[in-house]
């Protein structure tokens, strides 16, 4: 194309066509100008054609506004002059016509609440006072007339609605009478003024009473329930918060109330100041809001709420007034309330709409007395409300700080809400009388679960003060590890913690205070309990839900609240022996005793079985069928439905969840969870309610969980062939090695739709509860029945990394470890009987008939998969906490069970290793994961195991990474020592001075003075030179031995009852004494330098016989001490206090059943034995003040000790003795300690393993490995005769001697852990005397213990040898140095 002005012949400028260099000519530029400018141009058009039309709409509504506006003027004046400015003209006749010039239609047209609420007081009154007359029943007459039935609903309906918006616009200034005791004529012109005029009516509005006479009762209930759902509609519990708040709260900050309107509105008042009214007439529009759902409930396309809702009075506020004991609001909000809960087709579709805003009124029952009766039913429709709508969204409806709110605006509505539901009690989850008789088993699930799903939300959202203190939510846990993961994201909404301001909860009344912290009191309890009850009804094998406190109990096993017998399900019962079967469909039931194989049910041997387990759990009989035992013996304990699974992992999460919060709670935890334990059966309502289930599903290979990328439709997913299972689902399995990854989870909140009502988002059914929130609004379903709440198959893990009862898990093992670490062995191991076994029976820990099928094994996997299988996946936070707190709780948990296992042996040491470990393995990748400081790297995976769950791995494996980090460290260390003197030249010089004097009459003092200054070098070579009693060197050059006795008598010494630094239990076993910290002189230093020594013992793997006290060795990985620890330092204490528990207890018993209460008599002096929260100070008697007493808690010396805190008083001298009174001694020991021998190294054994450490195996003696690993001198050798006669002369001592035998060599009665090949130095058997001298026979064998050598000589036979050694090794001689 060619444009004017341009030639022919191309410009050629610095070798390119068209302006160089790539350029454009002026030819291109101004052809893309010229396009540009038309564009401008054609988009200048359009924006003047859109202006011009816009301008014409604007006008033409502004000329339809001004019209209106000026039509209701007209109208406005020409109903003053003909029915008064205050309508005092009126008549009933002129409010009760259906034609267009009646004085209610008229009034309705143009009403404005700022200046029209005198007039519309007015028509009110009238009507209110003609519901008796003919003239009402001829207006009410119409409803039955289809011409005129719409004009009459319009105008009842509005008439009611702006009578309520109005006493909510003006409610600051109606405040005083809305307070005031009810008006003994409130529909008297002067007495009753606006706020009677107007309650009254809107009362008989919504009342079928003064309609029945007309219609009859059902068509009057019909028509009063269409106008009470006109007001529901229009956001009446809104506006009955409103009005609440403002007349039971009034705020003493705020200015007294101004002349003009507020005169006019104040009823009585106005009587009193005559009938001067000032008319509010201000030039702007009224303000608007637009609920949520686009102006649903607005019937008739009316406009949408004004500004009363927001609280925009134009009037000042009053002053400070007086609320009656019963206020004149309370009919109101009490009768509009109980109406709309009778309204069965009411279901809120906004926020506004919904009951909970009552539940913002702080004190709302004791404000309100006549609610009282209706709680229950209020809080739980508020709450189902509230779940339905997502417990996300929860920080949306909170009303905010402000005249439209509360002061504080959403924390102390929080704090409100949960002192309102904890406030209502043990009925929040009954059934009422009546309902209880036809009420479906189950129904109060939905209820329970809607309670635990809000709570949670509101507890996430709670601000921590003035509740809990400022704290960081730390759940008031001790704990010394700084762990950056934040535990309480694992159960987070994503919802954001809310703050008070100091102002804001200095006004909030005590009664809210008091009520949250009934969160983890006696309230909280209680409620609690209600919900696990409802929420976990399976509480053992064929038991129903279990009654619970007050009829709470309404699940059962045989109950599709409970899952099991249901769609097909299997149903649990028990065998006539006493072992537990399940009956799959219609086939006969299969023993849980046909299971003879002990082994792990892998999942290789089940694949075969998978399809017959589903189908079996699917309601698919599988009778005829014959299967491995394994197998059987799995399907023998098949677990439920899919269905009923998602169902049960739905409540077990909820429980889980809102526990898991409260324990996020500063200083909360232990209350939380010893409530758990103690008041409910947690743990075993958690395991027979879903977690069983869950386990025995991943057994026998059952995919339950649905597939997070497939949609949710239908009950087994959407394809599924076979009902209840997803052939696309997710497997959730931890049996093996494998990581199991999800690709993210469903969205799980039920979103409030563009029209209002309430969407269920992949909700699979209409009466469940969706897939996170769920309940209806109506309390028992969205459908409102009455069923148990279904919905489960709907659920879904909030996060990818959950299996699917990871967090139930884990909270059910925090429960499990405050009941055995509060409860005495005897209740752990029943004395025997299964029944009394809390809080597991044993079997469930571990049953040799299903190994795999108990609570250990499912512990046990979980972990491996946590710490280790899917230990390097990429996670999300939540799955990171997730993660960190299940290997928190659940590892602390197993090293307990282990502890217990060791001292009372309930399954194999075996049952507590990974199935999945592979030895080799992991000894690699634990030696090839160490820092550059040579140090373990705390960040594998390894190390993630010994810290939190080290028991998953064999102790000799654990003890072998110890021997090998312990000779690694070494090793470099003295090389680097090494090379240091090399480079200074100073071989022989450090060498030398590395040799250190002791003085054997002064072992500790000297070894103090001389090492305790080494510091880090303490970790290199030590050389010992003795002293003798004449000041001169011993004989013999220390090749280690002489270092291995120092140490020994050194340890040996320090640890003796002469310095008063250690004590000793019952047995003779050793501990810190606490008193050694007044009484002993530098006693801190002194235990520290004992504690390095006894590192550098094990550091130089030198055994010493020094049996250390239970407790104290539990000490070494920082574990806390609890009363089952007690008879490791005082047995007799133990054993009286457990007396005085049952003492009293009984004496209690003893008192009610003779229903004296322990007033008086015999039991109540059996009960008063003078003790009180006191306990001797030990520290002040070793002073010389045997009378000093500490209190065990503030306040102790005034508290007795009775049946009810017994159990509070020995847990407390127990925490005393074991923690409180050896810290200092204990810390100043292990500070030393640690020095040499990291606690990270430690932490991995328990208290027994670390004495094997300590001391060797306490096991038999190991000859073949002894002859394996023994050397020979002076003349014998392997095949000697003389060996041979010692050999079979160890064999025939009993174990006792044996062991005898070895500390007459070695100074230590037991074998190194290892085996003799890591004792050092090695055993070594010297030939005394010759073979040619016949007076050496005649000698006693003896030895040096320094260096392990026995000094044997040649004798000829067994029985001599025999008689020999042991004549040596029983009486103690032949012990010398050479």
């Amino acid at each position: 194309m060619f444009f004017p002005g341009t030639g022919s012949r191309p410009a050629h400028r610095g070798g390119s066509t068209f302006g160089g260099r790539g350029g454009k000519s002026r030819v291109e530029l101004s052809a893309q100008e010229e396009l540009a400018k038309a564009r401008e141009e054609r988009e200048r058009r359009k924006r003047q054609k859109l202006e011009q039309k816009s301008a014409v709409v604007i006008q033409a509504a502004w000329r339809g506004w001004f019209s209106r506006e000026s039509t209701k003027a007209s109208t406005r004046k020409a109903w003053d002059e003909r029915y008064g400015a205050e309508g005092q003209l009126l008549e009933a006749g002129d409010c009760l016509s259906l034609g267009a010039g009646g004085a209610l239609g008229t009034l309705l047209f143009f009403y404005d609440p700022g200046q029209d609420c005198h007039r519309l007081a007015s028509v009110a009154r009238a009507v209110a006072l003609a519901t008796k007359t003919d003239e009402w029943s001829q207006f009410v007459t119409a409803y039955n007339v289809a011409d005129s039935r719409a004009a009459l609903m319009y105008r009842l309906k509005e008439l009611a609605r702006q009578c309520l918006l109005t006493l909510s616009r003006h409610r600051r200034s109606l405040a005083p009478v809305l307070a005031a005791a009810r008006l003994v004529a409130p529909l008297d012109a002067a007495g009753g003024g606006v706020a009677g005029a107007m309650q009254e009516c809107v009362l008989l509005l919504v009342s079928p009473d003064v309609y029945a006479g007309v219609l009859g009762k059902p068509q009057a209930t019909t028509l009063s329930g269409a106008v009470l759902g006109h007001l529901a509609e229009a956001g009446m519990c809104r506006h009955l918060f409103l009005l609440l708040v403002a007349a039971l709260m009034p705020q003493p900050h705020q200015p007294p109330a101004a002349s003009g309107i507020a005169a006019a509105l104040g009823g009585a008042h106005a009587g009193r100041h005559g009938h001067h009214h000032s008319h509010d007439h201000h030039s702007h529009s009224p303000h608007h809001i637009q609920p949520l759902g686009h102006g649903r409930g607005h019937a008739h396309g009316h406009a949408p709420l004004p500004a009363p809702v927001l609280g925009l009075s134009h009037q000042a506020p009053p002053a400070l007034h007086t609320v009656a004991p019963k206020p004149y609001v309370e009919a109101l909000v009490t009768q509009l309330t109980v109406r709309l809960l009778a309204l069965k087709s009411w279901v809120a579709a906004a926020p506004e709409q919904s009951l909970h805003n009552l539940l913002f009124v702080p004190d709302l029952w004791a404000r309100c007395g006549s609610l009282q009766p209706v709680a229950p039913r209020v809080a739980r429709t508020a709450l189902s409300w509230l779940a339905a709508a997502g417990p996300r969204r929860l920080a949306a409806f909170l009303p905010p700080d402000g005249p439209g709110g509360l002061p504080g605006g959403g924390g102390a509505a929080v704090a409100v809400l949960i002192a309102n539901v904890l406030a209502v009690g043990p009925r929040l989850l009954q059934q009422d009388k009546v309902a209880a008789a036809t009420a479906v088993p189950g129904s109060l699930r939905a209820p329970a679960l809607a309670t635990a799903r809000v709570l949670h939300a509101l507890v996430s959202l709670l601000p921590l003060a003035p509740f809990f203190g400022e704290g960081a939510a730390a759940g008031g846990a001790a704990d010394d590890d700084e762990d950056e993961v934040d535990e309480a994201a694992c159960g987070s909404l994503g919802l954001m913690r809310l703050t008070l301001s100091l102002s804001a909860a200095g006004a909030l009344p005590r009664s809210v205070v008091d009520g949250v912290q009934g969160l983890t009191g006696i309230s909280g309890r209680q409620l609690l309990k209600q919900m696990v009850t409802l929420l976990l009804p399976v509480a053992a094998p064929g038991a129903g839900g279990g009654g619970g406190a007050g009829g709470a109990g309404q699940g059962s096993a045989n109950t599709s609240a409970s899952g099991y017998a249901t769609g097909g399900a299997a149903s649990l019962g028990t065998s006539p022996s006493g072992g537990y079967f399940m009956t799959l469909g219609g086939s006969p039931p299969m023993r849980a005793g046909s299971l003879t194989n002990t082994g792990s049910l892998g999942k290789a041997s089940l694949g075969a079985a998978a399809a017959a387990a589903a189908a079996a759990a699917t309601g698919a009989g599988i009778a005829g069928v014959q299967l491995p035992g394994a197998v059987s013996a799995a399907l023998a304990l098949t677990p439920p439905s899919t269905s009923s699974l998602l169902e049960a992992a739905e409540a077990a999460h909820a429980v889980a969840e809102l526990v898991h919060q409260l324990c996020q709670l500063p200083g909360q935890r232990q209350r939380v969870m010893l409530g758990l334990a103690v008041g409910c059966d947690f743990v075993e309502r958690m395991w027979w309610s879903f977690l069983r289930p869950a386990r025995l599903a991943d057994i026998v290979g059952i995919t339950w969980l649905p597939d997070p990328s497939a949609p949710a439709s239908g009950p087994g997913g959407a394809g599924s062939s076979v009902p209840g299972l997803s052939p696309c689902g997710t497997k959730a399995s931890v049996s093996t090695s494998s990581s199991f990854n999800c690709s993210g989870a469903a969205p799980m909140e039920v979103e409030l739709a563009g029209g209002g009502q309430l969407s269920r988002q992949g909700s699979r059914n209409n009466t469940g509860t969706g897939f996170d929130d769920g309940a209806g609004a109506d309390g028992t379903g969205a459908s409102g029945g009455g069923g148990g709440g279904g919905g489960g198959s709907g659920w879904r893990p909030r996060m990818a990394e959950e299996l699917g009862w990871l967090l139930p898990l884990a909270v059910a093992c925090g429960v499990f470890t405050v009941h055995v670490t509060t409860t005495t062995l005897d209740e752990f191991y029943g004395n025997g009987s299964p029944g009394s076994q809390r809080p597991l029976a044993l079997q469930q820990l571990y049953d040799s008939a299903a190994p795999e099928a108990g609570f250990l094994a499912m512990l046990r996997d979980s972990l491996w998969h946590v710490l280790w299988s899917d230990f390097e996946t990429e996670h999300s936070t939540a799955g990171e906490a997730l993660h960190a707190v299940l290997a928190r709780a659940g590892g602390q948990l197993f090293g307990i069970l282990y502890e217990r296992n060791c001292r009372q042996a309930f399954c194999p040491t075996e049952a507590f290793h990974a199935t999945a470990l592979a030895p080799d393995r992991f000894l690699t990748e634990a030696s090839s994961s160490r820092s550059s400081a040579g140090r373990e790297d705390g960040t594998s995976r390894v190390w993630q195991v010994l810290a939190a769950a080290p028991y998953l791995v064999p102790f000799a494996d654990r003890a072998r990474l110890f021997q090998v980090m312990v000779g690694k460290e070494r090793e470099e260390y003295r090389a680097q020592e090494d090379s240091r003197f090399l480079e200074m030249g100073m071989l022989e010089a450090g060498l030398g001075n590395r040799f250190v004097p002791i003085r054997r009459d002064q072992l500790l003092f000297d070894g103090f003075d001389r090492l305790n200054s080494l510091g880090e070098r303490l970790r290199g070579r030590v050389r010992i030179m003795f002293i003798d009693a004449h000041g001169q060197p011993e004989a013999g050059v220390d090749g280690g031995g002489l270092f291995k006795d120092f140490m020994e008598e050194l340890m040996r010494a320090g640890l003796s009852a002469e310095y008063g630094l250690f004590a000793s239990n019952a047995a003779h076993q050793l501990y810190p004494n606490p008193a050694a910290m007044c009484v002993v002189e530098d006693a801190p230093r002194l235990l520290a330098f004992l504690g390095r020594m006894l590192g550098k013992a094990m550091y130089e793997n030198v055994l010493l016989e020094l049996p250390l006290a239970g407790f104290f060795l539990k000490k070494f990985r920082g574990a806390h001490c609890d009363l089952n620890d007690l008879p490791t330092l005082d047995p007799e204490l133990y054993r009286n206090l457990l007396r005085l528990r049952e003492h009293l207890l009984s004496a209690s018993a003893s008192a009610s059943a003779a229903g004296g209460g322990g007033d008086g008599g015999a039991d109540s002096a059996a009960m008063d034995l003078g003790l009180t929260f006191v306990v001797a100070d030990e520290a002040a008697a070793a002073l010389g003040d045997p009378h000093a007493e500490v209190e065990l808690k503030p306040g102790g010396r005034h508290i007795a000790v009775t049946a009810d805190n017994v159990r509070e008083y020995i847990h407390r001298v127990a925490h005393y003795k074991l923690n409180v009174a050896p810290r200092p001694a204990v810390s100043s020991f292990l500070s030393g300690f640690y020095e040499l021998i990291p606690r990270t190294w430690v932490s991995m054994f328990s208290g027994e393993e670390l004495q094997t450490l300590i001391s060797g195996a306490d096991s038999a003696l190991d000859l073949a490995n002894l002859q394996q690993h023994v050397e020979y001198a002076g003349g014998y050798h392997q095949d000697h005769p003389v060996i041979h006669c010692l050999w079979e002369a160890l064999a025939s001592f009993t174990p006792e001697e044996q062991g005898k035998f070895l500390k007459f060599v070695t100074s230590c009665s037991r074998a190194p852990l290892l085996g003799f090949r890591y004792l050092e130095p090695r055993l070594c058997v010297q030939m005394s005397g010759g073979m040619l001298d016949a007076a050496a026979t005649q000698r006693l064998p003896t030895a040096s213990t320094c260096m392990n050598l026995l000094k044997l000589p040649p004798y000829r036979t067994v029985a001599q040898m025999r008689e020999k050694l042991l004549y040596a090794v029983t009486s103690g001689a032949g012990f010398d140095l050479s």
